[in-house]
């Protein structure tokens, strides 16, 4: 049977953000010129998928706020990847509909931090979330410096089409370690 909810190894859900994070910065100026696209058009991608983040951060604070954490990271996770592999879609097939996907997202990838520290947080004594803070910053530190190495990887392997695709397996990654905790421990 499932045990108690701990603090602990909710640190996953930051790595994961981290790794999510840091492939979109670092590596979508990158996947812009291998599309071909001018320093306009990437422009105007990286301000889609910002503002689809400052877009969906409240509705989707306010459901894990209403909701078990645990699920709204699990479907937010799932619904990262699927729009990622539909961004995969897209530039195998033209391009057409890039910034909608990447507003969308946006949106989405952004919210897993929040969502995986809010969960961490309802763990913590009043005391311990400063220092739960620091932790958390440096481990989602360490995902966004491997984000751009994995996405770097992937567009050497498989060309542009593998900064959506490596984005896809990691969130549905994150999902499926999300699904596995709750087999492990009950909610807080």
């Amino acid at each position: 049977g499932a045990q108690p909810d701990r603090a602990g190894h909710e640190t996953l859900g930051v790595l994961g953000a981290g790794a999510i994070n840091g492939v979109f910065w670092g590596m979508t100026p990158v996947f812009g010129q291998r599309l071909g696209l001018a320093g306009m058009e990437i422009a105007l991608l990286m301000s889609a998928t910002i503002l689809g983040g400052a877009v969906l951060q409240w509705p989707i604070g306010h459901l894990s706020d209403r909701f078990d954490r645990r699920h709204v990271l699990i479907f937010v996770s799932l619904t990262t990847a699927a729009v990622a592999a539909s961004v995969a879609f897209i530039v195998a097939n033209g391009n057409h509909g890039l910034l909608l996907a990447a507003c969308l997202y946006g949106g989405l990838m952004f919210s897993l931090y929040g969502i995986s520290v809010a969960h961490t947080n309802d763990h913590l004594a009043h005391g311990q979330v400063l220092e739960a803070t620091r932790g958390l910053l440096l481990i989602f530190g360490v995902g966004a410096l491997s984000g751009p190495l994995l996405g770097g990887i992937a567009m050497d392997l498989f060309g542009p089409v593998g900064l959506p695709v490596i984005s896809a397996f990691m969130a549905a990654s994150l999902a499926l370690y999300g699904v596995y905790r709750m087999t492990q421990r009950i909610a807080p």
